[in-house]
């Protein structure tokens, strides 16, 4: 497993990413985190671990479907 091409859209007061996910197969997947906690991360975090509790990981946005691109617009 894996993942890789991250694409970051701020929707609201959230940044939502979709990312590929590796697996059995590549599929597009969607993760997101509050604008605010993103901001305090990029200021105060040393670590991978530290950054890992704020996101949410939401998974593959169309399973089992071979998928390596996508991205989020916003209105």
């Amino acid at each position: 497993g894996g993942c890789e091409d991250p694409r970051l859209t701020l929707i609201g007061d959230h940044i939502y990413m979709t990312y590929t996910a590796y697996g059995e197969i590549p599929q597009l997947a969607l993760a997101k985190i509050k604008l605010e906690d993103f901001l305090r991360g990029v200021r105060e975090f040393n670590s991978h671990r530290e950054w890992m509790g704020l996101w949410t990981k939401n998974g593959p946005i169309f399973h089992l479907l071979e998928d390596k691109d996508g991205i989020l617009f916003p209105e």
